[in-house]
């Protein structure tokens, strides 16, 4: 993402993308109908600054213990209320939050930061009509939020940021983006397992965007080859970005649970990815 000087009223929102593709060719039309439909965006563009209204819900207290959950009819995200990606569920365990598209897992998480230094952890979160609301803490006289939206009718989901100042202000903004292209069965204990049919994610840049796949014909019997992207864009164009196999954010370096299954060792407290995992991370500047 890219180095941008706020102007005006010291403003700036910024929108990004994630979408699922079947196949490349369909990913950059996923994402330009996300980020040119003006309509869908609106809820986005004003809910940082709304009013508590009927039908919101707003806490401050244990947000990491807390879940946050958007969700649109193709597309859904998981996370803790403080803006973290801890590994959550057991069907597999530790993958059944992220980012979502039934029946295939997108993204572990996304991470933002600014100047060096990772956004949040989140102060208040409002879940609302549509779309999830969170207050960051002001760092360096610049207030930040964030929303989350899923829109109907698509394989895509938004993040909608906004940076508050007194007087304009340039930021560098990054974001960390960690993959786990999986479909959501089998489960880690069936036969064959999820352990066993989860390949190997790649991920590359392409027109300015990073693009993760997963490619291939599981093992086993009966098994039919898939490809599968997800992709993660911006409004603002990046300035460059890295690929390697962490990249989580202030989740760096993950903490890894266990498999499931009789004989396997119990779970930490907290784990930040699982043995199922088979993702690859990237950072946009």
């Amino acid at each position: 993402m890219g180095r941008h000087r706020c102007a005006g009223i010291a403003r700036r929102r910024v929108l990004i993308g994630m979408a699922l593709a079947l196949g490349l060719p369909s990913v950059v039309f996923a994402v330009t109908d996300v980020a040119t439909n003006r309509d869908e965006l609106r809820l986005i563009s004003d809910a940082p600054d709304a009013p508590m209204t009927a039908g919101e819900l707003s806490e401050t207290a244990r947000l990491a213990d807390r879940r946050t959950l958007v969700t649109g009819d193709r597309f859904s995200a998981m996370a803790a209320a403080d803006g973290r990606y801890p590994a959550t569920g057991w069907h597999i365990r530790g993958e059944m939050g992220g980012f979502w598209t039934p029946p295939i897992k997108l993204l572990d998480g996304i991470w933002f930061g600014t100047d060096g230094s990772w956004l949040g952890p989140a102060t208040r979160t409002t879940s609302a009509w549509g779309h999830v609301r969170s207050e960051l803490p002001t760092r360096d006289g610049v207030r930040a939020s964030r929303v989350d939206f899923a829109p109907d009718g698509i394989r895509a989901g938004l993040v909608g940021l906004t940076f508050t100042a007194e007087r304009p202000r340039q930021l560098a903004l990054t974001v960390d983006a960690h993959s786990e292209l999986m479909s959501a069965y089998p489960w880690g204990e069936t036969t064959p397992s999820q352990s066993t049919v989860n390949l190997r994610d790649t991920g590359s840049f392409a027109d300015g965007a990073l693009v993760f796949r997963d490619v291939g014909t599981p093992p086993g019997p009966n098994a039919v080859r898939h490809d599968w992207a997800a992709l993660v864009a911006s409004t603002l164009h990046p300035t460059g970005g890295l690929l390697g196999p962490d990249f989580r954010g202030p989740q760096s370096p993950a903490v890894i649970c266990p498999a499931s299954g009789p004989g396997t060792p119990a779970p930490p407290a907290w784990c930040d990815d699982s043995a199922y995992g088979r993702g690859t991370g990237a950072k946009l500047r």
